[in-house]
């Protein structure tokens, strides 16, 4: 190829311009090489730029459904939190009730928040206020070893830096004790960690607002 180009320069060099020819042709290789490159670099943007989609499913379970059909996909929960303790040295915390010793004329439908326990992790769920919809589904894991079901490519054991090069910064981020809670309306998802990783996850409804 090349030595067909000096032969084809060296029989038209007197009736060609070839400095011209030349100019123009590099002028439409680095035009082709920058088009190439705005290419390549907006499919890598368009492939990191933080989802806009809300979550709406997790764990098996959708947000909104009732307590009926909690049941019928995952089986009746193996504990509850009761109420909200509102005196003594516990005050505030939420006592575990195995269900299987539920009080007489109670039952599990009388619960806003429900726990299924897996291998080394459990889910939590939690209905309004009226006890008739799911507006929370949380993922809790003991070790931090992608127990969880991931969101959006986030999984428990994720570092900070991880879900923020994933998610985008989030517009919630406040240090509760000795974890983080960080979370992203637009998106659904809030998360927990302790000492920078991811230990839980979730998704909750729009109206629903934490601690209510």
């Amino acid at each position: 190829m090349v030595i067909a180009l000096v032969m084809l320069y060296g029989i038209t060099k007197d009736r060609w311009r070839w400095r011209t020819f030349v100019k123009r042709s590099a002028l439409a290789l680095v035009a082709i090489i920058a088009l190439t490159g705005a290419v390549i670099g907006g499919l890598y943007l368009w492939n990191h730029l933080p989802p806009v989609t809300r979550q709406t499913e997790y764990a098996g379970l959708r947000l909104g459904i009732g307590p009926d059909e909690v049941i019928y996909i995952k089986g009746f929960p193996p504990t509850v939190l009761g109420e909200a303790k509102t005196e003594g040295d516990w005050i505030g915390s939420e006592p575990v009730i195995d269900t299987s010793k539920l009080e007489k004329g109670k039952n599990v439908q009388d619960y806003r928040e429900w726990q299924y326990e897996g291998y080394n992790s459990r889910v939590d769920i939690t209905f309004n206020l009226e006890k008739t919809a799911v507006v929370v589904i949380q993922c809790y894991s003991n070790d931090r070893l992608s127990r969880c079901p991931p969101i959006l490519g986030i999984s428990d054991g994720d570092s900070e830096k991880t879900v923020v090069d994933k998610l985008g910064v989030p517009a919630i981020s406040r240090i509760e004790g000795v974890a983080k809670y960080i979370s992203y309306p637009n998106l659904g998802i809030s998360l927990f960690l302790t000492k920078e990783q991811v230990y839980m996850l979730g998704i909750n409804d729009p109206q629903y607002k934490r601690g209510s």
